[in-house]
């Protein structure tokens, strides 16, 4: 019986220790990817939310800046090797898909617009998503249904390609 209560505290101690160093390896992320987004992006709102089902292994953060709003996910796994069997997987199953070379080691930008911006840098997947609120735009008033359809595209593509890159410059920085 002693046995057993000790085997389990060992397993317990195990399991706890490495719950522990996920989420510091994602509280090292977000300080990284805040930092650099913070100079590169001036102006833009950062906030860090807690990702679905409380997982404490994925980093969820969302950047603002007027009338536009980008998500961006990090998900860090044990090894190259992981990161890309998953990162294989998600491309499967992506509909309209467009392959991108200037971004990771791997990306793919796909959903509306193409503005959906997954990528593989090392052992970590990254996914970004972004909108565009272009019928609040200063100007908006002075643009046709067709001109505020295509604004919104176009930004949604724009700030989709132009995080992922920067966010895979942080992810290479030191």
């Amino acid at each position: 019986m002693r046995y057993r209560a000790v085997q389990a505290c060992g397993i317990l101690i195990v399991f706890l220790s490495h719950a522990f160093a996920q989420t510091q390896v994602v509280d090292e992320l977000d300080a990284k990817i805040k930092s650099y987004l913070e100079k590169t992006l001036p102006g833009w709102k950062y906030e860090r939310v807690e990702p679905l089902r409380n997982s404490p292994d994925v980093l969820v953060q969302f950047w603002s800046s007027a009338n536009r709003k980008v998500k961006i996910s990090v998900m860090p796994y044990n090894s190259v090797q992981e990161a890309q069997e998953v990162f294989k997987n998600h491309k499967r199953y992506s509909l309209n898909k467009e392959p991108l070379d200037s971004v990771g080691d791997d990306a793919v930008a796909s959903g509306y617009a193409s503005s959906d911006v997954a990528f593989r840098k090392g052992k970590y997947n990254v996914y970004i998503s972004t909108t565009a609120d272009v019928e609040s735009d200063p100007d908006a008033r002075s643009l046709t249904q067709a001109q505020i359809f295509e604004r919104e595209k176009s930004e949604m593509r724009r700030w989709g390609r132009e995080l992922a890159k920067q966010v895979a410059n942080a992810l290479t920085g030191p």
